[in-house]
């Protein structure tokens, strides 16, 4: 069952391994841990919620999150 989805829209062509090659630092500096699944999907959770602004959510009660090309 999916939850709630985030869409990103970029102005040119990348390839999803570009995309997940850099956008992989920016979400070790707030999320921990970050993996790579054997899908080649990125898996994550929010470690810092502060760092997206969003203060309602705590570190404890957030699931785990992915970024997928589909």
């Amino acid at each position: 069952m999916a939850g709630p989805a985030v869409g990103l829209w970029l102005f040119e062509h990348r390839s999803f391994q570009e995309i997940r090659a850099s956008v992989l630092p920016w979400l070790e500096t707030f999320c921990d841990p970050v993996e790579i699944e054997k899908s080649g999907d990125l898996a994550f959770r929010v470690r810092e919620p502060a760092a997206l602004e969003v203060h309602t959510l705590t570190a404890t009660g957030a699931g785990m999150f992915f970024l997928s090309e589909g």
